[in-house]
């Protein structure tokens, strides 16, 4: 669904931001470059931490399938050959250990090992003889989801319970068990088909209740692992032993016709001198799954439904899907009369899955393929579209270690409207879009280096007519995204600027800030919403404009006024035995004494202003008014006796200039709204023939 917010909805918002950053700074060791050093000098070493406010910085390359989350990393440094275990036991959280040998311009290089789920979602890496040099661990969540409270121990290898045949540990039929041969003995060498067993060995046993079939295998271990079967004793006949199973360096054995209520032992070898974990399968074989072969494929009846099986006994069919697929699967068959859209997962299974459709045949093209989605292992595809006609949907595991229960959900889905490019979304600069990407398909990803995607893509459309400093964000996005922009040419491949994690403190959301200090040029531009892992959901999109307003013309005038103003006042006293009083309005007032009495008053005004109004309407309009008033102050004469003279001269020149000139406005981010400039006023000033005359009524200076 697409809507629109207001600008104001999103200021809050980055407003707001910059203060739960500061609150939640990421841990100093956030990157190899400021890797926390442990000391091995007590052992063991334990280390209690937090990756909530983590970036998600590296992702390890040995433990395919994991999508990387937040992540630490520390170092130590082994000054001679020795063997350690690192482990993640105690955890809140699914945990991915890595281990690496260098730190190159800030990032990881060289990993030498990784370990995803030793028991459960913890995680754990057994070295053996580490040659001395300095080493650097990677605490990774298994997805963006996975993050919190962790406790990484580094510890000295204890010699296993289970070193020597006589001590071998019990396991239960249908059951997986991990272990280690770290520290371990190499008790009995032998070979197995041309390959001598000359490494680091453990020994497990079970009883058999009654006749049955088993299938033993090491698959989903770190260690190249051999496995031999003895009956009863240690020395006893070997039943069956295994090296690589199929292509992998794990093993596997199937046993027949086992007797009820024998012992048999296990032991976990290597061909080498190589020692590290392993998990090993202990199940007793079931009739495959009715539907393991294409020809008996289950039937879909229904839109929309959910079916539950099990990939535990089937067989690896190996249709090469493009997405990988090595584990035992199983096939489901759907016909459509008509086109129509298909979301396709398998959210809610226990087990790693591959999911992939064929048309046609089970050798038919393949329509749509996925592994991981939604930072999870479990599978999703959207099949936009679809003529009519019949369509096989496989059930793959990852590996072929990946085998167990699973649930298939198919249910009908359309596509965003702004799915392609011919579907655009006009979104506004400034401003704010919301939707889902949810049942978008994988049409187009970016090219440029740095901006992995490869997961469904939304598309927006914007025009700017002049060129602007604009910031494009996916802050409150549900998904793990990616911004790229394109021009008018939306089907083109040329990007103008992408972002993957660059935004928000969990390095999951996407910023273009290429045209925060340059400004990107008018015209008509193409802005795609992708993801990572083919991952999709609800989203937040916001085009911050931070360009200086350009003033819009109008024909507002920026007056300057004058004011002039000067009063001379003379006072004089003179021995003329009559007084004779005279009030003259002149620049140079002048009073001479008569023999007899006389009173003269005589007004003299002048103003003279001057207005020229300039209009313009452009944004740099101005008009000018010089208004110069200009009056000449009274002059009184009093003549009461020919006694002293006194004479007091007083002038008032003040001079007032005042300019109104426009605003600058506060760009955006600040609150959006309407913006008043000051009002400016001056009193207004009467001409000075409308005042009102007051005669003098005292001798000192008046400002009229």
């Amino acid at each position: 669904m697409k809507s629109f917010l207001p600008l104001f909805s999103w200021w809050w918002m980055a407003a707001l931001f910059p203060l739960i950053s500061a609150c939640a700074q990421a841990p100093s060791n956030d990157s190899c470059a400021t890797a926390q050093n442990i000391s091995l000098n007590s052992m063991p070493v334990q280390i209690y931490g937090s990756t909530l406010f983590a970036f998600d910085n590296e992702r390890s390359l040995g433990c395919p399938g994991h999508p990387g989350g937040h992540d630490l990393v520390y170092s130590f440094t082994l000054g001679s050959p020795a063997s350690l275990s690192i482990d993640t036991s105690g955890s809140a959280f699914d945990t991915v250990l890595s281990l690496w040998g260098a730190c190159d311009s800030g990032h990881l290089t060289n990993e030498i090992a990784c370990n995803d789920d030793f028991d459960g979602v913890a995680s754990r890496l057994d070295m053996y003889q580490l040659p001395a040099g300095t080493y650097f661990i990677l605490l990774d969540g298994f997805d963006t989801s996975q993050s919190g409270n962790f406790l990484l121990t580094l510890s000295i290898p204890q010699t296993p319970a289970n070193d020597n045949c006589e001590n071998a540990q019990p396991i239960p039929l249908n059951s997986t068990t991990y272990g280690t041969t770290l520290a371990a003995d190499n008790s009995q060498q032998q070979f197995c088909g041309s390959k001598l067993t000359d490494g680091p060995d453990v020994f497990f046993s079970f009883v058999t209740p009654q006749a049955t079939r088993v299938r033993i295998d090491t698959l989903g271990s770190d260690l190249d692992t051999v496995i031999t079967v003895r009956r009863v004793t240690c020395t006893g006949t070997v039943l069956a032993c295994n090296d690589d199973s199929g292509g992998t360096k794990q093993s596997q054995v199937i046993l027949e016709d086992l007797l009820p209520e024998f012992t048999y032992l296990i032991q976990v070898d290597s061909d080498s001198d190589e020692a590290g974990t392993f998990q090993l399968n202990l199940y007793e074989l079931q009739p495959p799954p009715v539907n393991d072969q294409c020809a008996q494929a289950v039937q879909v009846n229904s839109i929309p439904s959910s079916h539950f099986g099990t990939t535990l006994f089937a067989a690896n069919d190996d249709f090469s899907p493009t997405a990988g697929g090595l584990g035992p699967d199983v096939v489901f068959r759907i016909d459509l009369a008509g086109p129509d859209s298909l979301v396709i997962d398998t959210l809610g299974s226990s087990v790693d899955t591959v999911l992939y459709m064929r048309s046609g045949t089970c050798n038919g093209p393949e329509v749509a393929s996925n592994d991981d989605t939604l930072g999870s292992r479990t599978s999703r595809i959207i099949a936009s579209n679809l003529p009519a006609g019949s369509y096989f949907i496989f059930v793959d595991g990852r590996t072929s270690a990946d085998r167990g229960d699973f649930v298939l959900n198919i249910e009908r889905g359309s596509p965003p409207g702004n799915d392609v490019c011919e579907g655009a979304w006009d979104i506004s600069v400034p401003g704010v879009a919301t939707g889902s990407s949810l049942y978008a398909a994988d049409d187009t990803n970016s090219s440029m280096a740095g901006c992995q995607s490869d997961g469904p893509e939304v598309v927006f459309r914007f025009a700017i007519q002049e060129p602007r400093n604009l910031i494009f964000s996916t802050l409150g996005t549900q998904y793990d995204s990616v911004l790229y922009l394109r021009s008018s040419d939306c089907q083109s491949n040329e990007e103008i600027a992408c972002n993957d994690d660059g935004a928000g403190p969990f390095g999951v959301a996407s910023s273009i800030q290429d045209f925060e200090l340059t400004p990107l040029p008018a015209g008509i531009y193409h802005l795609f919403l992708d993801s990572i892992e083919v991952q999709g959901g609800d989203y937040t999109l916001q085009i911050v404009d931070l360009s200086t307003p350009t003033p819009v013309p109008t024909s507002t005038r920026t007056p300057t006024i004058t004011l002039t103003p000067t009063r001379t006042f003379t006072l004089t006293q003179t021995s003329t035995p009559s007084p004779t009083f005279s009030r003259t309005h002149t620049q140079a007032p002048t009073s001479t004494p008569s023999p007899s009495p006389s009173h003269t008053m005589t007004d003299t005004a002048t103003a003279s202003p001057t207005r020229t109004p300039t209009p313009t309407a452009s944004p740099t309009a101005s008009n000018t008014s010089t208004p110069t008033p200009t009056a000449t102050a009274a002059t009184r004469t009093f003549t009461p006796s020919p006694s002293a003279t006194p004479s007091v001269t007083w002038t008032s020149s003040p001079t007032m200039t005042h300019s109104s000139t426009p605003h600058r406005l506060i760009p955006f981010p600040h609150p959006p709204g309407p913006f008043l400039p000051l009002q400016h006023r001056l009193p207004v000033r009467q001409p000075l023939q409308q005042r009102q005359r007051h005669p003098l009524q005292h001798p000192v200076p008046q400002l009229l």
